[in-house]
């Protein structure tokens, strides 16, 4: 039974945030006018890609036509919203503009990949431009630093997290708003969760799960017999880890103990597809990978695969740090 509920939360949560992942619009006399920082390419200045469409402007009996889904006129206004917030977005290189953009980081669901593309763009604007971006992580992988910093309001995680300009957050949702990032970008990655809950326990088997297959692992937890596989995060990454990220009103209380709130089951899930639907910019799908990267090179240019600044002698690629601040750059 607790499988069969871990997943069918799990498969709610994976279709409910189709429209929010490929709603949006364009609007060409409005993109002129983004400030420089935005580093439009010619490629990135293309009209909106194929799959985004919305169609139909009759009064009488209006709709929006969308995968062929049809939504009806009261849903317009929820789609204006959307496609609001996936309009092209500056990220400004002064050092009085913090918090401007984060990426909420779901285990094994190409969040990886996702940072390290993000992170290859702040190197390369900061080298066209010559400003100094700075960039954090905070993860729950992390565990003890993790409840360390979110328990301590003068743990010195709390000056990095507040000085940044874009930051990776391994976590939660609620940790963003506990650490006031609340008016900033953000952007998720999600991926069938089947698919990665399967991914996750192939990647931690022995670590975590000391070698037990997947049904006995959920059958102790459905026991209580959890004592051997040790605290941390590793049980709570197969146990709707989808829906408790993106879970927002969480307290520290509720992120540092392991029954961490009241809500029932489907109150989760409703607040996980709140979040998905009104709190991100693009979510995107790991299962539409090519789709997912138009889009967010749209929304996000400077961290496009071509842009108008970029200098010609950008030719070196290495490792950076997190501070994204190395004057080598690198393409995206």
């Amino acid at each position: 039974m607790y499988i069969l509920r871990n997943l069918l939360s799990c498969l709610l949560l994976t279709t409910s945030h189709i429209v929010v992942t490929v709603t949006a619009k364009t609007d060409r006399e409005e993109e002129k006018n983004h400030p420089e920082s935005l580093l439009f390419s010619e490629k990135s200045q293309q009209t909106q890609p194929s799959y985004l469409r919305k169609t139909n402007t009759d009064n009488t009996n209006s709709t929006v036509i969308l995968h062929n889904f049809q939504l009806e006129e009261d849903e317009a206004s929820y789609l204006d919203s959307v496609a609001e917030r996936m309009r092209p977005r500056p990220l400004f290189v002064d050092s009085d503009s913090t918090k401007q953009f984060f990426h909420l980081h779901h285990m094994k669901s190409g969040g990886t990949s996702l940072s390290s593309w993000i992170s290859c763009g702040l190197r390369r604007q900061a080298k066209i431009t010559q400003q100094r971006i700075t960039q954090y992580r905070l993860s729950e992988c992390s565990y003890s630093t993790f409840q360390q910093c979110i328990k301590s309001p003068s743990h010195s995680c709390r000056k990095s997290i507040e000085s940044s300009s874009v930051m990776t957050y391994c976590a939660p949702l609620a940790v963003t708003e506990i650490m006031d990032w609340n008016d900033a970008d953000a952007i998720t990655m999600m991926r069938h969760p089947v698919d990665r809950v399967w991914s996750m326990f192939r990647f931690q088997t022995k670590s975590c799960f000391k070698c037990n297959d997947l049904k006995t692992v959920y059958q102790d937890i459905a026991d209580g017999n959890t004592s051997q596989y040790g605290t941390g995060v590793c049980l709570a990454q197969i146990s709707n880890h989808l829906t408790r990220n993106l879970l927002t009103n969480l307290t520290v209380d509720d992120l540092t103990h392991a029954d961490y709130n009241d809500m029932s089951e489907e109150q989760q899930v409703m607040n996980a597809i709140e979040s998905i639907r009104y709190r991100f910019n693009v979510v995107g799908v790991l299962e539409q990978l090519n789709e997912t990267i138009k889009q967010l090179s749209y929304t996000f240019p400077w961290i496009a695969e071509e842009l108008q600044a970029e200098s010609k002698d950008d030719d070196d690629d290495d490792d950076g740090n997190e501070n994204g601040n190395e004057n080598d750059g690198a393409k995206s």
